[in-house]
């Protein structure tokens, strides 16, 4: 005779958290002074002895070498205990829904970062736990990703005034021939996808052309290394001797683009970099074997080689934003947001959540295995809404910013434009400005 000895059937079925909504049509975006609803879902074959479930939210960072810092961790009891308590009550069999609801405080913590341009990972989840009386570990829930967005505005105010665009004056010198050129972007802020526009006023007394002009967005992170995003080249017909001739370049942002951002660890900012190749011998960017031929020099400026054209620079400063120009700013969002490091504050559970009843009944569920059950119960007036977080633009019914599902349209492009150039930087896209 043989005996065969197998562990016994785990009395759980399912055990899943799920975000309201999330999963559906649309990705969601969170931000400061958002509600984080969910809920936890329980379904048991059997009844089971039990200390408590309880939800983690927690925010992780980790840098180029996959060191990690955890910059929050929040948990709640949404039934029972904790285990040192020593109390345990029994679960009956059959689907349990608990719900919860985070807030998340009026603080920019850093945005959500998967796989792009800056090498940094920041994460932001959800977990649930079933601690069971007779079980030496935990039951787990899979790790909900939730996606948050600092509060960044293409109207940042400096001391109560709005702030300008960036505006840069640069003089190219070499002997006796001088390039002023004047550079200013219109506005101090861009959402992803938004049209930029560069305005350039440029003396040329030299005796060369000027023919083109490149523009790129550089993004530089932690002040030390830079990331060419894009490049547009812009023909230009600026001639010997003029003077305050205007050019006007519009290109748009990448829909990708990661918020300009400030923490400690983790510094991202923008330029748009002006570039315009100095020559001599005829037009500006033409091949310097044929100038130096016809007689011309290559203004060696920065102590490139005489043969090798230099691109001489007009860096200005922008924004990446998350809030898109004319959107109603809330009274407890019109000022300046601290960061999470200048004004430490932990999101919280809004207490005092009512459940549903536990449901004897089979429960439904969907393909990927997330709560499908009664309608009721999954209604947008059932999840925890915050009234001081009622905002205008584009969300859904508990106040959670929508993140458009594709890239904007690309129209309005330059006819100037030439060629356009840009870095692989897959990730994720967050674009949150309002269709």
């Amino acid at each position: 005779m043989m005996f065969f000895s197998s562990a016994p059937a785990s009395p759980v079925k399912s055990f899943n958290l799920s975000v309201i909504p999330g999963g559906q049509d649309r990705v969601v975006a969170f931000g400061p002074g958002s509600v984080v609803n969910g809920s936890v879902v329980l379904n048991l074959d059997k009844p089971v002895n039990a200390h408590n479930i309880r939800v983690e939210f927690k925010c992780e960072q980790f840098d180029e070498s996959s060191s990690k810092t955890t910059i929050f961790s929040v948990e709640t009891y949404v039934w029972g205990h904790a285990r040192s308590e020593g109390v345990n009550c029994e679960l009956p069999d059959g689907s349990h829904m608990y719900l919860f609801a985070i807030k998340l405080p009026f603080v920019n913590f850093p945005p959500s970062i998967h796989g792009t341009y800056v090498g940094h990972h920041i994460e932001y989840s959800l977990q649930g736990f079933l601690e069971l009386d007779d079980a030496p570990n935990c039951i787990e829930t899979a790790c909900v990703p939730v996606i948050y967005l600092p509060f960044v505005t293409c109207t940042p105010m400096d001391n109560g005034v709005p702030r300008p665009g960036a505006k840069r004056n640069q003089i190219f010198r070499r002997n006796n021939a001088v390039v002023e050129v004047t550079a200013e972007v219109i506005k101090p802020a861009y959402c992803p996808g938004d049209l930029c526009t560069v305005k350039l006023i440029t003396t040329n007394q030299s005796d060369c052309k000027i023919s083109h002009m490149d523009v790129s967005l550089v993004c530089t992170i932690n002040g030390q290394k830079h990331h060419n995003l894009q490049t547009e080249t812009f023909f230009v017909a600026i001639p010997k001797e003029a003077k305050e001739h205007q050019s006007v370049f519009r290109f748009h942002m990448p829909d990708d683009l990661v918020p300009s951002t400030q923490h400690p660890g983790l510094d991202i900012s923008y330029e748009v970099v002006v570039s315009m190749p100095i020559g001599g011998g005829g037009a500006v960017g033409a091949d310097p074997t044929a100038a130096a031929a016809a007689g011309g020099s290559m203004w060696n400026l920065f102590g490139g080689s005489a043969g090798t054209p230099f691109n001489n620079t007009v860096q200005l400063p922008v924004l990446i934003a998350t809030v898109p120009n004319g959107f109603a700013i809330p009274p407890q969002l019109d000022r300046p947001l601290n960061t999470y490091n200048e004004q430490p504050e932990d999101p919280s559970f809004i207490p005092n959540i009512e459940s549903p009843l536990p449901s004897p009944s089979a429960p439904m569920f969907s393909p990927v295995g997330s709560w499908a059950g009664s309608p009721a119960a999954l209604s947008p007036s059932n999840s925890i809404h915050d009234p001081e977080f009622d905002l205008a633009m584009q969300q859904d019914a508990s106040g959670h910013l929508m993140v458009p599902s594709s890239p904007r349209p690309d129209t309005s492009r330059s006819s100037e434009r030439r060629k356009s150039t840009g870095s692989d930087h897959s990730g994720l896209g967050l674009t949150v400005a309002v269709q």
